[in-house]
């Protein structure tokens, strides 16, 4: 979180002409560092940007190295439905017992907690995930 903070800075003192430009490319450079591909350096930034903000406990926890990043990354998209008073409620249930967790273990353990603090907003949440996407079916080509 620190490297894209301070690139807004840099990005900031240079006072571009379009004020939504700001912070764009900082996933791709977060890419190129970590040979991973854009959209993954996308959402690392959008997991680190969200234990920043809204889940300080499991952040913590991932700094002290007590969870891994990708139990980190579970807990985060299972309280993505949630408002940030509700997943800061939800990080501060669960932080107790999450560094013992196994990966599987941890994300049902977060997804438990947001259920039980926002019911419609987690089914709301699965309707959104089933209608989301889509497929197609070509012939193949002679």
């Amino acid at each position: 979180m620190g490297f894209g903070r301070s690139q807004v800075a840099t990005q900031q003192r240079q006072v571009l002409r379009d004020p939504r430009a700001v912070g764009r490319g900082i996933a791709d450079q977060l890419a190129l560092a970590c040979r991973i591909s854009p959209t993954e350096g996308s959402r690392r930034l959008g997991i680190a940007r969200a234990l920043h903000t809204d889940l300080p406990a499991t952040a913590a926890l991932l700094r002290d190295g007590r969870i891994s990043f990708y139990v980190a990354g579970l807990v985060v998209s299972e309280t993505r439905h949630l408002d940030p008073d509700h997943r800061r409620q939800v990080d501060t249930q669960i932080a107790a017992t999450l560094a013992g967790c196994a990966p599987r273990q941890a994300a049902a353990l977060a997804r438990r907690h947001a259920y039980a603090a926002d019911p419609a907003g987690y089914v709301a949440r699965g309707r959104t995930a089933r209608t989301g996407g889509s497929a197609s079916a070509r012939p193949p080509t002679p």
